[in-house]
């Protein structure tokens, strides 16, 4: 099967890295480095998404499945 992809999308500020994910509402990791940003966006959609299971949320299409984090950066500052 197929992975879909997601998308995380990266913001620097002065003293941290953050990232959002385009397709789940909600979702905002925090991480003093770029490779703990992204230890921890992994980490954190799962938790994300059990928390949502437990509430009775709907979970994304994406998220139904198999699924790949690809990482961008946000220009637009």
């Amino acid at each position: 099967m197929k992975n879909t992809e997601v998308t995380a999308v990266i913001d620097k500020t002065a003293n941290n890295f953050s990232a959002n994910v385009e397709e789940l509402p909600g979702f905002v990791c925090t991480a003093k480095t770029l490779s703990e940003l992204k230890e921890e966006v992994q980490k954190g959609i799962e938790f994300h998404l059990e928390g949502m299971k437990k509430d009775g949320n709907v979970i994304p299409k994406p998220f139904k499945g198999n699924y790949k984090v690809k990482y961008k950066l946000n220009t637009k500052k």
